[in-house]
Parts: C-alpha cells; sequence; structure tokens
C-alpha cells in the first residue's frame, strides 16, 4: 500500500509557508530539495496512482507519521530507521517520519485537501481543529483496549483530552513536565548561602527565594533573570504550579459556580518586590527567555526560573562553566505538596485511519503499541528526553549516563502531583484580551504589579474576571460541558 506520494503537496505547501519542515527516519527526504524537479519528492509527486516508486512493493503497508518535537528527532530517526529494517520489514510495514513545528497548519492543509497521515504528534494540538482531522481512539476497532491498557500502566492522568469537555480520548499523556529553580551553586557558596558543610544550600520556601535574591546582588550579579517580555512568564515561571509551593492550583476554576479565582498572589507580590528592589536583571520587562537562560549561563544572575527541558538547553546550547543544579520551594509552614506536573502528548489517530480495511488496522495497531512500547519509552527515558508517564519505562531505563539533574528531575516528576485542573489551559484562548489571550493577560498584569501600575488586588479582579467571562462563554456556547469537569 502506497499513501506517501498523497501527502507530499501539502507538506510542500507547509514548506513554502513556515520553512520548519524536515523529515525524521528518512534520510534522503532529509535531504531532498523540494524546488529540485529532479528529487525523490518531485518523482513522487509523478507516480501515478496504484503504483510503486522503486524501492517499495504492494505488500509493504506504508505509515505516515507526522512528529512535531525536533528535540526528538535524532532518537526518533535512529528508532524508527531500525524498525523499518528489522520489525517492519518482518511484517512488511513501514514508518515514514515527517518532522515539522508546523503541525496544527500541516493538519488545517490536510483537512481542506483530504490528504492526512495516519499518526500525528504534536505537543498541544486541539482534538477539536476544524473538520476533525484527528480522532477518538474509540473510533479505531482496537482503540478503546489500546486506551484501557495505557491507563492500567499510567493512571487517570494518561489521558489529556478529556480537558475538552469529553469523554472520548484523542492524545494520550506519555510524559510529564514541570517547572523548577536553576541555581549557581558556586555564587551560592561564593554569597555565603550554604549548609553546615559549607555546600551551596538552595531555598526551599518563597520567603527564602527572596533573602536569596538580595544576597546574590552586589552591584555587578544579580539574584534572579527574569524574562517579563517571554509571554508565558507569568504562567510558567510563576502561576503554573509555584514549585510545590501550594495546596490549590495557582488559577482554579469552580464547575460548579463556573468562576475563577487567582491563587497565587503571594508569589506575584514576591516576584513584583524583586524587580521593584533591583534584585533581578535590569530591565526584566525587555527580557525574552533565551537571553534569561544566558544571564544565567553566564553567571550574571544566581537563579533561573526554569522549567524541564532547560536542563537541555544549560547542556547543550547554553552551557554553564559553573556548578548548577536544581530544587523546588515547598510552603512557609514547610509542606511539601510535591511540584506539579504537566503533560506532554504523543501519538493520536487522525481520520484517515478510518479508511484502512481489517488487515491494515492490524498493522496500524501494531505501530501504535510500539510507539506506546518499551523500546521507544526506555530509548527515550535513557536520552534523558522524556520524563516518562509510565513508570516502567523509568524502571527499566539505564540511567547511567544521565547528568545528576536529569536524574533529580525525573525523581521529582515520578513523585509530582498530576496536573488536575489542565482544563485551564483550554480557557486561556477564550479570554477576550486586547493583546491575545489569557496567559497574555496574566503575564501583562505581573509586569504591571512589577511597575507599581496595578495594586494585587487589581490583578486578582482583573483576572478573575476575564477568565470567569471566558469559562461561562465557553458554557453558553457549548463548548465545555461543566458536568465532565466537576468532581
Amino acid at each position: 500500500m502506497k499513501k506517501r506520494a498523497k501527502i507530499l503537496c501539502i507538506l510542500l505547501t507547509v514548506v513554502m509557508m513556515t520553512g520548519l519542515f524536515s523529515g525524521c527516519g528518512d534520510t534522503e527526504q532529509d535531504n531532498a530539495d523540494p524546488n529540485n524537479t529532479e528529487s525523490d519528492n518531485a518523482e513522487s509527486d509523478n507516480t501515478e496512482p496504484g503504483t510503486e516508486s522503486e524501492g517499495t512493493s504492494d505488500d509493504v503497508f506504508e505509515v505516515e507519521f507526522w512528529f512535531g518535537d525536533p528535540s526528538k528527532d535524532a532518537v526518533m530517526t535512529e528508532l524508527i530507521d531500525e524498525y523499518n529494517e528489522t520489525i517492519g520489514k518482518e511484517n512488511g510495514i513501514q514508518i515514514n517520519c515527517t518532522l515539522s513545528t508546523a503541525i496544527n497548519d500541516m493538519l488545517k492543509l490536510g483537512v481542506e485537501n483530504g490528504e492526512l497521515p495516519l499518526i500525528v504528534h504534536g505537543d498541544r494540538f486541539m482534538a477539536d481543529i476544524d473538520g476533525g482531522a484527528v480522532i477518538p481512539f474509540s473510533r479505531l476497532s482496537w482503540g478503546q483496549e489500546f486506551v484501557d491498557n495505557w491507563i492500567a500502566k499510567t493512571g487517570d492522568y494518561g489521558v489529556a483530552s478529556r480537558r475538552l469537555g469529553s469523554d472520548e480520548v484523542y492524545d494520550l499523556v506519555y510524559a510529564k513536565t514541570g517547572p523548577a529553580l536553576y541555581y549557581n551553586k558556586e555564587m551560592f557558596e561564593e554569597a555565603g548561602i550554604v549548609d553546615e558543610n559549607g555546600e551551596a544550600k538552595p531555598p526551599t520556601t518563597w520567603s527564602e527565594f527572596l533573602e536569596c535574591c538580595e544576597i546574590l546582588t552586589n552591584g555587578t550579579t544579580y539574584g534572579l533573570a527574569l524574562p517579563l517580555q517571554w509571554v508565558a512568564c507569568g504562567e510558567y515561571g510563576v502561576l503554573y504550579s509555584s514549585f510545590g509551593a501550594m495546596e490549590e492550583y495557582p488559577l482554579d476554576i469552580d464547575w460548579n459556580t463556573l468562576t475563577a479565582k487567582f491563587n497565587a498572589s503571594e508569589q506575584f507580590s514576591i516576584i513584583a518586590e524583586i524587580y521593584q528592589k533591583g534584585y533581578c536583571v535590569p530591565g526584566a520587562e525587555t527580557i525574552d527567555n533565551d537571553p534569561a537562560r544566558s544571564y544565567f549561563s553566564e553567571g550574571v544572575a544566581g537563579m533561573f526560573l526554569g522549567y524541564s527541558w532547560d536542563i537541555g538547553v544549560y547542556t547543550s546550547q547554553f552551557v554553564p562553566d559553573f556548578e548548577w543544579d536544581v530544587c523546588w520551594l515547598g510552603a512557609e509552614d514547610g509542606t511539601d505538596y510535591g511540584t506539579q506536573a504537566g503533560v506532554f502528548y504523543w501519538a493520536s489517530p487522525t481520520i484517515a485511519a478510518l479508511e484502512l480495511n481489517d488487515e491494515e488496522q492490524e498493522k496500524l495497531q501494531s505501530v501504535f503499541e510500539w510507539l506506546y512500547g518499551d523500546e521507544v519509552g526506555v530509548a527515550m527515558t535513557e536520552a534523558g528526553l522524556i520524563f516518562p508517564a509510565n513508570p516502567e519505562f523509568s524502571e527499566k531505563a539505564d540511567k547511567s549516563k544521565l547528568s545528576s539533574q536529569t536524574l533529580k528531575y525525573m525523581e521529582a516528576m515520578e513523585n509530582a502531583r498530576t496536573d488536575a485542573n489542565v482544563r485551564v489551559s483550554y480557557v486561556y484562548d477564550a479570554v477576550d484580551y486586547e493583546n491575545g489571550s489569557g496567559q497574555t493577560l496574566i503575564n501583562d498584569t505581573l509586569i504591571a504589579l512589577c511597575r507599581g501600575e496595578m495594586t494585587i488586588e487589581d490583578v486578582e479582579s482583573t483576572i478573575n474576571e476575564a477568565f470567569t467571562a471566558a469559562v461561562n462563554e465557553l458554557v453558553e456556547s457549548g463548548d465545555i460541558n461543566p458536568d465532565d469537569f466537576k468532581n
């Protein structure tokens, strides 16, 4: 069965739109020039329906897989190449993987043209794309059993799509992620922020965090690299989970009264104090995330509010020449609520899968089982690319080559509270805000608080009012059924 030629027109369109397209698991495709009429792409375009190009045969079932995570490209390429040469060759299956960071655009074009892959992976793409590009697993004969088996291994948080107000499962949680405080151990020791053994002593509460910022600020260095220009700073850096220092979710929605409640006033107030007292790198409201990362890696700032992916950044892109580590903050009374984990999604079926016959469905099922199986999951874990939702991956992985920071993060994610209120993220885009979504509103109110243009009471009322209105609009329009979210 030959499906590859069917989708090339979409891919080339996306190339011209975004310039973000490359292949994984297909070296020749990686190096092909889409403007070269002599290329493999052109040959595929000219293949007549029902015929096979050189190197394939009628009994090979080709699975188009659109993959939207460049950070995992090298490992996925190796895994897919090996699969095609072993399991795939034995069972008459070949996976053709296309890497792009423009998955949403590709899916929308695919819906318009009626040309879609069989499998798609994208971080946080929504299952309600116009036209229904992505389908729930239950529409496949084997899908519900597949979902049930995954939930048995991962728990209820293994299903992410309930955030859409539906019992249907469109995408499954494959890995966890979460925030941490990155700190310069050498700068801490030089400033005397040490334990009884003279080792760097990271803060354990938000008040200690404030104290460390003050001590580390001396005119040439600063306590914190704060990227207020980064639109996600208000959500990821402070609001999203507050480093385990809160019992309640920082932004909660009461689905009985359809009201929103902002719970991160203390954290916002401390960030504002750090800004106003000059404990962060000057000009924070003009600093984006990459510059903030570089200020930390260059030793200008002693701390950085980061996420799980920043471990990879500090081991490959902005590599510090000093010892650094990660930590999490707790409540002022010493209560450790555990850091709160967000989620990353994995492979989902598209509507194209409904066109398959019974034999092809069985082969597609085997590909999904491989993608969600030990070989891929353990390899990703061993490479430090995921903090797996399936604990079996971590148990079976050889972690000897992982950094100490990665191991510490992995342990934190294994014990983390899962994101019980992911439906809040679905409300962000529904917030009617002049410059963008609710996430933008949160960030702008944080900046205004730092500048003294708003009080914390103003911030609370502004955020609560906007999110409450958005929730009610979603309910009134029928996009959300509040009964699906009630405990």
